[in-house]
């Protein structure tokens, strides 16, 4: 699912009889000046002008990413003696089906959102948390961006990963079905704020029993939540 797709909105088209309020919304708009031979000035952020005449603007689109919430995901482990690798993903609650691309997911007035931040960029997991491995792409900051939400519901990280052992023994632990949360109260998505959630996979230490699941002994968790203003300016932490 694409990552706009979930909250149905459609493109911001810039209309005549909606120009100023579209702009005043995005949080774009400077001011508006119109000329006596029909000319619109665009104010926008950054000290960017753009100019056109009233007959354009039935025809025009205005991108909005600049002002859009960045997001980014990345995860470490703290395991002695051994490696966390082949991290796979699920996109609900319920589903089986795993995928390589790391999602969130939320429940709201039942309904499923799912947000994709794409695939880890490196295996095995980072084992600190400023080596981290975030998911998706290098050359935007590992961010996705998203439509603004509200603080309504809170984000969940449902995933199934392997520990190898270190020392060459080949002993495998298979992980399945561990969860995590972002609590409601951080998946508020404001514009022109940028969110880092890091997880991190740590060993519970207690004696394991037959039985027992492995994700009881080496769960996933929310271990530190940024929010930094788009001016690099760090808000919350």
């Amino acid at each position: 699912m694409r990552k706009e797709s979930v909250f149905n909105h459609s493109l911001f088209c810039m209309k005549r009889h909606s120009l100023t309020l579209l702009l005043a919304g995005a949080c774009l708009l400077a001011g508006v000046q119109t000329a006596k031979a029909q000319r619109v000035v665009l104010h926008m952020k950054g000290g960017k002008t753009f100019e056109c005449s009233l007959s354009q603007l039935d025809s025009i689109t205005l991108s909005l990413d600049e002002a859009k919430p960045k997001v980014r995901v990345g995860i470490y482990e703290t395991i002695p003696g051994y490696s966390v690798q082949d991290v796979t993903f699920y996109a609900d609650a319920s589903t089986d089906t795993r995928q390589t691309s790391c999602v969130l997911f939320a429940n709201a007035d039942g309904e499923t959102m799912t947000f994709d931040f794409g695939k880890l960029a490196e295996a095995p997991l980072g084992i600190t948390i400023d080596k981290a491995s975030f998911a998706g792409e290098e050359a935007a900051g590992y961010y996705s961006t998203f439509f603004p939400t509200e603080a309504g519901a809170s984000l969940t990280l449902r995933a199934d990963y392997t520990l190898v052992a270190a020392d060459g023994s080949g002993e495998v632990i298979h992980v399945e079905n561990a969860t995590a949360q972002v609590p409601a109260a951080h998946a508020g998505w404001e514009r022109d704020k940028a969110y880092t959630y890091i997880f991190k996979v740590y060993q519970v230490i207690t004696p394991w029993t037959a039985g027992q699941d492995f994700c009881e002994v080496f769960p996933i968790q929310l271990d530190k939540v940024v929010v930094e203003s788009c001016d690099d300016s760090v808000l919350t932490r």
